[in-house]
């Protein structure tokens, strides 16, 4: 087995391990435990699209470095779908109830700082666990450098300075959505939705494939830079 697939295998122990641990609410004034929060609705959305309560997610979240596996699709019941330890019961009910049991009408500022709010904090929650998973995986890998014969041990080296590169581009990420939770932190506990700007294309049926992410424009709408991905301290 190659290097790159023992490594992939090590990761996904550890996000899995990593993902099953208890966590607290998202909500700056609690600490309660968080529950499986959905980040696409269900009642609105997945249920819509379900066959016997069930919908089809992706197997496992994280692919291989090396991009040679095919993503494979697994059968989930609706209550699990797109569900991540993100809030608490009272704030999971009291923040998204008004679009989580019932379909957008008009969509507001509210609306859409709250779906923004939801999502920025899975981002954050599956960035966090990655790192973590990541770093992991490379510590395992650095215990076995003992037992490599010394022809082997230059290209050992060279593949853990490379995923140490990647770890460290991967640790930039949570660092960026914690500033901005911290951000959105104040104005949801201020209630002030004033500044939020959003553009939403209104399509006339729901869609089979759904997701929720987060996702960084590079360009506005007149083809003007907004960020740039090789220096994230610019925006």
């Amino acid at each position: 087995m190659d290097e790159y697939k023992l490594f992939q295998i090590k990761l996904n122990e550890h996000f899995k391990k990593n993902s099953n641990k208890k966590r607290e609410c998202s909500h700056p004034s609690c600490n309660k435990k968080a529950i499986g929060s959905h980040t696409v609705s269900k009642a609105s959305n997945l249920l819509k699209i379900s066959s016997k309560n069930h919908v089809y997610q992706i197997e496992n979240p994280i692919f291989n470095i090396n991009n040679n596996n095919l993503i494979n699709f697994e059968p989930i019941g609706i209550k699990k779908a797109s569900a991540y330890p993100l809030f608490c019961a009272k704030h999971d009910a009291d923040l998204f109830e008004s679009f989580e049991k019932n379909s957008i009408l008009k969509i507001t500022q509210k609306h859409s700082f709250l779906l923004h709010y939801r999502i920025l904090n899975k981002a954050l929650y599956l960035k966090e666990i990655l790192y973590d998973a990541f770093t992991m995986a490379i510590k395992d890998f650095e215990e076995n450098e003992q037992f490599l014969k010394t022809e082997d041990l230059q290209n050992f080296k060279d593949f853990i300075n490379e995923l140490t590169k990647i770890a460290n581009v991967i640790g930039i990420e949570p660092k960026m959505l914690i500033h901005q939770k911290e951000n959105l932190d104040k104005l949801l506990l201020k209630r002030d939705y004033s500044n939020q700007s959003y553009y939403a294309i209104v399509i006339d049926k729901i869609p089979e494939i759904q997701c929720s992410t987060t996702w960084i424009p590079t360009l506005d709408f007149d083809n003007n830079e907004l960020f740039d991905l090789d220096n994230y301290n610019l925006h």
